[in-house]
């Protein structure tokens, strides 16, 4: 799904689409945002599609973008190890971290737009160590903070999803019906014991309420239950969502927990998983996410750029809060100072025709880094400066009726 949404992005020609429909169509696809998570019932971030990651820090009331030094690359997933140090994870090599709660980033790997392995899940015990899985076969360990990483290879398909409730024990999650264990720190997994007779559904997001107990939700509507961190799993109920697809389940308790997907499906279940009862969620996009503080207050994130909030559990209504602001924003540069190479990022609130310049002290335009028309949502850009001298240089962005010059300064 993350695959073929981003090819959208990519295919500028659609057959039988006049041109305001395709600016819809980049408009709407560019939005979708894949995993959110809080570290309390203030403090949240978001990332998704487009390089976006935006945090709350009034329970998502409002949502301000953070800058960061990969681009628009697809972002799939974010752990919050506390209110400094957050990892995230992407497409093509893909990992970045902040040890200041998003006010400055380190790039980990940023690979080439095209090439290398797009990573889907993360976990981390501590700000060093951490583990990453996705589409490479391989399972990525650090006990540095990312400054070095043990691989181990596990001949399957798309790792989506991994959780370690100490150093050594974790649980891991994959399409066509994975679901592995280790016991020793990730250097070996095993796949744990569940029936699924001949559908293997795909295992996306984990969702553990203490170091033992969790849930899974398969693309086809089943859900299963450990109580031994994944050594065995338990199907518990099977809903009647086909032909939608559903993609995580959360548990805040033993009893009560939620499994959304497709089209906005949510299923909330208070009697440990017996029943079930469809929410009203307000919304027919993709839910790909959820994150729940208590049996009442939760969040989830969806397609075209909505975060779900709901504040009684979901039983009558849900809000449908839009992250993407009505607004077109110009960010500061970064690094700034820098040498050789920054990163310069805008926001545009609706597609258009948009024009970015860098200028000298003296007025004069020394390179054009954008003349084209774009999709709304964040872009980013890169500027050289190898072939230009020390000093202070402006860069400005017109789309529209907007404009608005920074100033940024080349110090070599």
């Amino acid at each position: 799904m993350k695959r073929f949404i981003s090819l959208l992005l990519t295919i500028q020609l659609i057959a039988n689409l006049s041109y305001s429909q395709w600016m819809n169509q980049l408009s709407n696809t560019n939005r979708t945002l894949y995993d959110i998570e809080f570290l309390n019932n203030k403090t949240g971030w978001v990332v998704g599609v487009g390089g976006t990651i935006r945090k709350t820090t009034n329970g998502g009331i409002n949502w301000f973008v953070i800058v960061h030094p990969v681009g628009t690359k697809l972002l799939s997933s974010i752990h919050l190890v506390d209110s400094n140090y957050v990892y995230v994870v992407g497409d093509f090599e893909t990992i970045i971290k902040t040890s200041d709660g998003g006010n400055s980033w380190e790039i980990i790997r940023n690979g080439p737009i095209g090439k290398g392995s797009s990573y889907e899940g993360l976990f981390f015990i501590n700000k060093d160590t951490g583990w990453i899985c996705g589409n490479s076969q391989y399972i990525l360990r650090t006990s540095n903070g990312g400054l070095d990483f043990d691989s181990t290879f596990l001949f399957w398909g798309i790792l989506s999803d991994i959780y370690f409730k100490n150093q050594n024990t974790g649980v891991m999650s994959g399409w066509a019906g994975g679901v592995f264990k280790t016991t020793n720190s990730g250097s070996n997994w095993y796949q744990g014991d569940i029936i699924l007779n001949s559908n293997q559904p795909n295992f996306r997001k984990l969702s553990f309420i203490n170091k033992d107990t969790g849930w899974i939700t398969g693309g086809d509507g089943r859900v299963f239950r450990t109580t031994n961190c994944g050594t065995s799993w338990d199907s518990i109920y099977h809903l009647n969502t086909l032909p939608n697809v559903m993609y995580c389940a959360e548990f805040v308790n033993d009893y009560t927990g939620w499994v959304s997907g497709e089209n906005g499906i949510i299923y909330k279940t208070t009697n440990t998983g017996q029943s079930w009862t469809q929410q009203i969620s307000n919304t027919s996009n993709l839910i790909t996410s959820m994150w729940f503080y208590n049996d009442s207050l939760g969040w989830a994130s969806c397609g075209f750029g909505g975060i779900l909030n709901t504040t009684n559990g979901g039983l009558t209504h849900i809000n449908s809060a839009e992250t993407m602001k009505n607004n077109f924003r110009l960010f500061q540069n970064y690094p700034n100072p820098f040498n050789p190479i920054t990163q310069i990022h805008y926001e545009l609130h609706t597609p258009g025709f948009v024009s970015l310049k860098v200028y000298d002290i003296l007025g004069n335009v020394v390179e054009t880094l954008v003349e084209k028309i774009e999709y709304a949502g964040l872009h980013s850009v890169e500027w050289g400066g190898t072939n230009f001298s020390s000093g202070i240089y402006f860069y400005r962005l017109i789309t529209g009726e907007f404009s608005e010059t920074k100033k940024m300064i080349l110090q070599k």
